[in-house]
């Protein structure tokens, strides 16, 4: 879109143009030149940006990119320069970016294009001052600039983001989580809702919940997430915020405190504009790293979504797509005993826990059936303290996601058969196992309903359709979807690295999903289950 003008251009022709249109780019250079005969500045500044890991691009992102950015530059300097030229005059601007010097996470379509223009300028410097050419040829690589894409996420927002990331709340910490808690809610109750928090236990921090517009004869829309985190007090030391142009970094960015303000702002988007029809509900958990074990907050977000209209849960978003089924998570930790002594002297003697544990661990890890939907992986093995010391225990846990119950009656049985087995005579195992307290979340008629609604919203608002995915990891979307109701899970902020220092997330998709839902609940009594 076009800002109007702020001053009078007299003798300007405004001209709508596809660059990646060769025909189109002819077209237009041959009206100029038939028309003024001559051409002395031609600035190359259309671009796009398509963002994605580099693992998670698609074709589609790639080749839009380059095919604008690259291409278009190509198309109307291989067909302006020579005229120039020949002319032998005339000065060619193209806009590259300090991503094609320095490289971005998350653009390396972005990137390509960007250092192709700083190539390709070296290069047309070169050919167009031949003959007395004359053409002057330089790139320009800014900064992180004010432009449209940046100025979708107000200052505002990403004030009371950073407020809420500095917030450490590592889901053992309950103190930590429950300042983090207070403070969310103190951001909801100033926009009218009502708040309580239960289910808080000796060492966890238990559910938020709150509501706006009990008396609205209607029933209620959940935005849902935890506040929680993965990292401890003081691990990301003074880098604990930081932004880089769209790229924001720190614990929880991702998953999913960026999804928490973005829950905030639909709703002050929503009392802004006046909207006063559907209940508004909040639920947001303060153990959700910790699988809820120990307490009953799965209970709790059950019993609350029950006769709700709909839930988005503001979980860790994926670029164009929302998540529409979760797998179950199971954990088994394996205690392995043995006989140690000294490496040297007793080697033929000694029992080796830690080896005994390991052949189990990579025997239940091949049962993995990724066409099954099961994953099995060794995430923890501790065992010895000693370099020159045959261990005499040694601990293993293991991750086993499922995505049906006859899956997750095959690990279980398969396991306990392993464990049985003796690689190393002598040794003795025992093992726990225990399932992350979510239910299981299975796309359904109703969730393909609220899917095809959000995207007939983002259709009117000018955003593209959402695809469905369907993900590894475990969330309360499930928890939610047992109480009969539609459930929309991957709703927040898009980012990668969740769980990890790298953690990051993308400050335009803050904006362009706070938009598309807040547009979806304005519009929400058209839906229909």
């Amino acid at each position: 879109d076009m800002a109007p003008l702020t001053y009078e251009a007299h003798n300007v022709t405004y001209y709508q143009l596809n660059v990646t249109d060769t025909a189109n780019c002819e077209a237009l250079f041959n009206y100029v030149r038939d028309t003024y005969g001559r051409m002395d500045v031609l600035v190359n500044n259309a671009g796009i940006t398509k963002d994605a890991m580099t693992r998670k691009m698609t074709d589609e992102q790639w080749d839009a990119v380059i095919s604008v950015n690259l291409k278009g530059v190509f198309n109307l300097t291989r067909l302006v320069g020579p005229y120039m030229q020949q002319q032998g005059s005339g000065s060619i601007i193209s806009i590259s970016s300090v991503v094609g010097v320095f490289g971005n996470i998350g653009q390396a379509n972005y990137a390509a294009t960007k250092a192709g223009i700083i190539g390709l300028t070296k290069t047309w410097a070169k050919e167009f001052a031949m003959k007395g050419g004359n053409v002057r040829v330089n790139a320009i690589a800014p900064g992180y600039t004010m432009t449209d894409i940046l100025k979708t996420v107000p200052q505002e927002m990403l004030d009371k983001f950073q407020q809420l990331v500095r917030l450490e709340s590592h889901f053992e910490e309950k103190d930590h989580v429950l300042q983090a808690m207070a403070w969310v809610q103190k951001e909801f109750e100033s926009e009218g809702f009502r708040c309580r928090i239960e289910g808080t236990t000796q060492d966890r921090a238990g559910l938020l919940i709150g509501m706006l517009g009990m008396d609205r004869d209607a029933p209620p829309v959940i935005l849902s997430g935890h506040i929680d985190t993965v990292h401890r007090q003081g691990s990301f030391g003074e880098g604990i915020w930081r932004v880089e142009g769209d790229i924001v970094f720190g614990p929880g960015v991702n998953d999913m405190k960026g999804g928490i303000i973005e829950a905030l702002y639909v709703v002050k988007a929503l009392n802004a504009a006046g909207y006063d029809r559907t209940p508004l509900k909040i639920l947001f958990a303060g153990d959700e790293e910790g699988d809820h074990l120990g307490t009953d907050t799965n209970l709790l977000y059950t019993r609350e979504s029950r006769g709700a209209l709909a839930a988005f849960n503001m979980e860790t978003g994926v670029e164009g797509v929302f998540t529409v089924a979760r797998k179950s998570c199971h954990i088994f930790q394996l205690t392995v005993e043995g006989q140690g002594g000294h490496a040297g002297n007793d080697f033929t003697t000694s029992k080796n826990a830690v080896e005994e544990a390991m052949q189990k661990a990579l025997e239940i890890t091949k049962l993995t059936d990724v066409d099954k939907g099961t994953t099995v992986a060794a995430t923890v093995i501790r065992g010895g303290d000693h370099p020159s010391a045959i261990p005499s225990s040694c601990t293993v846990t293991l991750d086993a996601r499922v995505s049906s119950a006859e899956e997750k009656e095959r690990i279980y049985r398969e396991v306990d058969e392993i464990c049985r087995k003796e690689f190393i005579p002598g040794t003795t195992t025992v093992y726990e196992r225990y399932a992350a307290k979510y239910e299981g979340y299975t796309e359904n008629a109703k969730i393909r309903k609220l899917h095809a609604f959000v995207n007939s919203v983002a259709a009117e608002i000018g955003q593209p359709a959402y695809g469905k995915c369907y993900r590894g990891g475990a969330a309360d979307s499930g928890n939610m979807a047992v109480a009969d109701i539609p459930v929309l899970c991957s709703c927040g902020i898009v980012g990668d690295f969740s769980h990890d220092r790298k953690e990051f997330a993308l400050l335009h998709t803050l904006f362009d999903r706070t938009k598309l839902f807040a547009s979806v609940i304005a519009r929400i009594d058209r839906f229909e289950v």
